[in-house]
C-alpha cells in the first residue's frame, strides 16, 4: 500500500470567523474605532462620508491579494518605498588609490657619556679589614 504524502510548510493563517483571520478582524477593529472617532468629531453627513470611504480602503487592504500575498504584508513595504524612495541609478565603485607618506627621520643629538666605571662584583670587592688594636674602643686623648 503506497504511502499519501502531506504536504509541509504551509504557511496559511487560521481562520476565526468564517473567512477572517486574527489580524483581517483586528484591521477592521480598527475601522470600527475610526468610524467612532469620526461619529464623535464631525457631523453626521460628514460622519458617513469618511466612514465609507474608511470600511472601503480597509475592505481592500483586507481581500485584495498581490502575487498569491495579503495587501496588508505588502502595504508597509510599498510604503517604505515610496517615503525612502532611493535613486536606482548606478554609481560607478571609485578606485582606491593608495598613497605612501614618508615620515622624515628624527635624528637627536647623541649626548657623549662618560663611560662607566667598571664595578667589580661583590665578592671581588676590597673588604675593610677590622684595626687589630685591642684599644680602638678607648676614647683618644
Amino acid at each position: 500500500m503506497e504511502q499519501e504524502k502531506v504536504p509541509q510548510f504551509l504557511k496559511e493563517e487560521g481562520k476565526i470567523l468564517g473567512l477572517f483571520t486574527f489580524k483581517q478582524l483586528f484591521i477592521y477593529a480598527i475601522g470600527i474605532f475610526l468610524s467612532i472617532a469620526y461619529y464623535q468629531l464631525f457631523n453626521f453627513f460628514f460622519f458617513l462620508v469618511f466612514s465609507f470611504l474608511t470600511f472601503g480602503i480597509i475592505t481592500a487592504v483586507i481581500f485584495v491579494r498581490i502575487n498569491n500575498q495579503p495587501f496588508y504584508k505588502i502595504f508597509p513595504e510599498v510604503l517604505s518605498n515610496i517615503l525612502f524612495m532611493r535613486s536606482g541609478t548606478w554609481q560607478p565603485v571609485r578606485k582606491t588609490v593608495k598613497k605612501e607618506i614618508r615620515i622624515p627621520e628624527i635624528k637627536f643629538k647623541e649626548e657623549k657619556k662618560e663611560p662607566k666605571k667598571k664595578e667589580l662584583p661583590k665578592f671581588e670587592q676590597k673588604k675593610e679589614i677590622p684595626s687589630t688594636n685591642p684599644y680602638r674602643f678607648l676614647p683618644r686623648k
